[in-house]
């Protein structure tokens, strides 16, 4: 049904099923306590005419005028009431004693229910005769205490009424739960669409939301607890969302930036060399500067595929066992020769067993290793100390005697092209990924870096892999 696809009819129909089986029950409940009441009434009033019967005849043992006046007034007195009952009583031998005018003939004694002589007591029954109910008791009862003869009194209340009364009350339920049951439609209705406005505001919001107006937030003050949650997250993710453009945008800036400058400088170099006609060594020094931009550009786009391929959600790690410090080893050689000639102590001290991928293990430590000669001072040294920090992790920390970094340079440090104005005087030819790829492998292996640096004394990075 359509009506069901919609979470304010849900919520209608849910509030209108459980009010009907509210209304029902109490009209149960009240339908039952009714008729009970009623039927335990109609009961006791039998009971005391009985004691009735019996407090006459034992005022004026053997007085039949008497007792016939008495009984025989019953159906005058009663003629315009809405109940009737009738007074039968019989001799142990069956033999009629009295019965009051108009006592249904219809009702015999086999009708009735059955004395217990033995235990003397009354019984009681309901029955349905000719379309009309009646309540029926039978009673042993002394006729004549003084003589000491006994009988049977059988006493016949006529409660059409009561059926009429119930049927009456059944309609009247019947129709407070009708009433109730649109009522309760009309106010659930009411109620939902007054519940769920918020998530109206939520749409209205997301439909002003564009890229120039990513800083429009949902004011939810005053809203129910639970879309207070939904609300809150849906700013949470605008918040990811606008970081994240302006991250793209910043990114795609500097980018720009990046890969102009060496084709300004191919641009300039090859339009200078084809002024006039050159020397066979002036061609070659400019090849040979052209090659210079032509791997500056392929390290910016080999860097930004990684980046870019390392955010995918499916990227997959191919994880190995490893020495970390034969690993560490194995790339410090490559920085022998930078290492002789500004004069840097180099150490690489601790042993661990790491499993993670290799290729990213090295990059990792690659990276870091090209920053600390790169900015290393003469005579500095480089160290690289491995430890097990806890049962599962461990810990590479490569520290350096450099040029360090400014706490506001390491709130930025892993940004896009991001570099300190020191490293560009002493290396302008840098990018600005290496550390946003650290950070990037580091993730992938639900590992953790941590720059410390000060200004002119040197920088530690803290790098923790998981084991």
């Amino acid at each position: 049904m359509k009506i069901l696809k919609s979470l304010v009819g849900r919520l209608t129909c849910l509030y209108l099923f459980f009010n009907l089986i509210l209304l029902v029950s109490i009209g149960f409940v009240l339908y039952f306590i009714g008729k009970e009441s009623m039927l335990v009434g109609a009961k006791q009033y039998l009971v005391d005419e009985v004691y009735i019967i019996q407090s006459l005849l034992n005022q004026a043992p053997g007085d039949l005028d008497f007792i016939l006046g008495e009984i025989n007034g019953v159906p005058e007195a009663l003629k315009n009431a809405s109940y009737h009952y009738f007074i039968k009583i019989t001799k142990t031998d069956k033999k009629l004693f009295i019965k009051t005018p108009g006592f249904p003939e219809e009702l015999n004694e086999n009708i009735f229910p059955r004395v217990n002589v033995e235990k003397w007591e009354k019984q009681i029954r309901q029955v349905r005769v000719d379309n009309k109910n009646y309540l029926l008791i039978s009673a042993p009862i002394v006729i004549n205490k003084l003589t000491g003869s006994t009988g049977f009194i059988y006493v016949a209340l006529d409660i059409t009424y009561h059926e009429f009364l119930i049927n009456q009350f059944i309609k009247i339920l019947l129709l407070i739960i009708v009433v109730g049951a649109m009522f309760s439609a009309v106010f659930g209705y009411f109620l939902s669409s007054k519940g769920i406005s918020p998530l109206q505001k939520i749409v209205m919001a997301t439909e002003k939301i564009e890229i120039d107006k990513l800083n429009l937030r949902i004011d939810y003050k005053k809203w129910p607890a639970e879309l207070e949650v939904v609300a809150s997250e849906f700013n949470k993710m605008l918040d990811r969302i606008e970081q994240a453009v302006n991250t793209l945008s910043r990114c795609v800036m500097e980018l720009a930036h990046e890969i102009r400058t060496p084709i300004h400088n191919l641009i300039g170099e090859t339009d200078y060399i084809l002024t006039k006609q050159r020397s066979t060594a002036e061609y070659q020094h400019v090849l040979e500067s052209n090659l210079e931009e032509y791997r500056r550009l392929s390290e910016i786009i080999d860097s930004i595929l990684f980046l870019a391929r390392s955010s995918e959600p499916k990227r997959q790690l191919t994880f190995s066992s490893f020495s970390v410090q034969d690993e560490v080893k194995h790339i410090l050689e490559f920085y022998d020769a930078i290492a002789v000639e500004k004069n840097i102590t180099v150490a690489c001290n601790g042993y661990a067993e790491l499993n993670a991928d290799l290729t990213l293990f090295r990059r990792v430590i690659q990276n870091i290793l090209s920053n600390a000669f790169r900015y290393a001072k003469d005579n500095g040294y480089v160290c690289v100390d491995i430890n097990r920090e806890t049962s599962e992790s461990i810990n590479i920390v490569i520290s350096d005697n450099g040029i360090g970094m400014s706490e506001k340079d390491l709130s930025h440090i892993f940004e896009y092209f991001y570099r300190s104005e020191e490293s560009k005087l002493v290396y302008p030819e840098g990018v600005g990924l290496g550390l946003t790829i650290v950070k990037t492998i580091m993730e992938l292996h639900q590992g953790s870096i941590n720059i410390k640096s000060i200004p002119n004394k040197g920088t530690q990075v803290t790098l923790l892999f998981p084991i």
